[in-house]
């Protein structure tokens, strides 16, 4: 019998897998991997073509296959080519302004528990919103920026790939600081002593 083709849905606390049917066969077994016995463990049964897992971590690691089953002849399927896949992490629910300079802004946050990595969005007067980068630590310096502009920023955390994301953050705006006005030293002419005028009488 052909093998199972799959598809995932991934939500921040629940995961969606589903697979084409399979005529004759009256249900699907699921399954999930168990990393601490490091085998497939039986998870439910089911007569429809997906199946949701709820209830699981924000930001966790799954590996899922399922197979079809006649429950007349106890015939069963090969197992489905496992899928790999993740919860979704929380979002990041705030950050501030760690500095702010006339070509630069830095970003910083505390530690979201479920994400391994934020990306960061920025926007520009026109509206414009742009991923300027990514990163695993606690802070980000967007560079190259235009002295004495209104920018808008917000993160999104990811677990595992950047595809894998959680929501948005709120966004907050700043503006970068104005450029150093420009010194110009002025050279000093030396004035002679004035010329002094005899007077003709």
């Amino acid at each position: 019998s052909r093998r199972q083709r799959q598809m995932c849905i991934r939500d921040r606390d629940s995961i969606t897998v589903a697979w084409d049917e399979m005529p004759g066969m009256t249900s699907y077994l699921v399954y999930y991997y168990d990393f601490e016995k490091s085998a497939y463990v039986f998870l439910d049964e089911t007569k429809e073509q997906k199946y949701t897992w709820k209830d699981r971590k924000a930001g966790d690691e799954f590996y899922i296959t399922v197979c079809a089953y006649r429950q007349s002849s106890g015939e069963q399927s090969h197992f489905a080519e496992p899928v790999h896949t993740f919860t979704r992490p929380e979002a990041l629910t705030t950050f501030s302004i760690i500095k702010n300079a006339s070509t630069s802004i830095t970003l910083g946050w505390e530690k979201v528990e479920s994400a391994t990595g934020y990306l960061i969005y920025r926007t520009e007067a026109n509206g414009v919103e742009t991923k300027v980068g990514s990163t695993t630590t606690l802070e980000y310096k967007d560079t190259g920026l235009k002295s004495g502009v209104t920018y808008r920023y917000r993160i999104r955390t990811y677990f595992a790939d950047e595809e894998n994301t959680g929501e948005y953050s709120e966004q907050i705006s700043t503006t970068t600081n104005p450029a150093k006005p420009s010194m110009k030293l002025l050279s000093l002419i030396h004035i002679s002593e004035p010329t002094r005028l005899d007077v003709i009488s």
